[in-house]
């Protein structure tokens, strides 16, 4: 047998091992890859605890237990003019550490709370824009 009929016998072969090395090359580039996403997401909630730990008081018990379900039903509501008036600018601290805990997977933001006005009135803010997102869809 010569060489090119050697070469021709076993190009199959080799042509099947190439495609099945290039394959598991894929499949480890592509665990490696997932590896590497999810250490870098493990990190990622890691910090993002660290900081809301640092930024929020110590908290002894979940808000919302049943008990206290219970006993939050049978208080009477509080409302702002109850003796314990909060200043507006502790107002908006309170607003934006809210605003920053919903918004932390966003990165760091440029808002920024200027000012605050509550609205007088029965409706609520939400149902003003319903009424409005109403009024909107029934224009042709």
């Amino acid at each position: 047998m010569s060489f090119v009929e050697k070469f021709t016998d076993s190009a199959p072969f080799m042509i099947i091992g190439i495609c099945i090395i290039l394959c598991i090359f894929a499949v480890l580039i592509l665990l490696i890859t997932m590896l590497v996403r999810h250490i870098s997401r493990k990190k990622k909630d890691t910090a993002r605890a660290q900081l809301l730990q640092n930024l929020l008081p110590d908290i002894p018990e979940p808000v919302f237990k049943k008990e206290n379900i219970e006993k939050l039903k049978l208080q009477k509501p509080q409302t702002a003019d109850s003796g314990e008036s909060i200043s507006e600018t502790e107002l908006a601290a309170v607003i934006m550490a809210a605003i920053a805990a919903y918004r932390a997977d966003c990165g760091s933001s440029s808002l920024i709370v200027r000012k605050i006005t509550r609205i007088s009135g029965n409706d609520t803010s939400w149902s003003n824009a319903a009424k409005m997102d109403c009024i909107e869809s029934r224009k042709f």
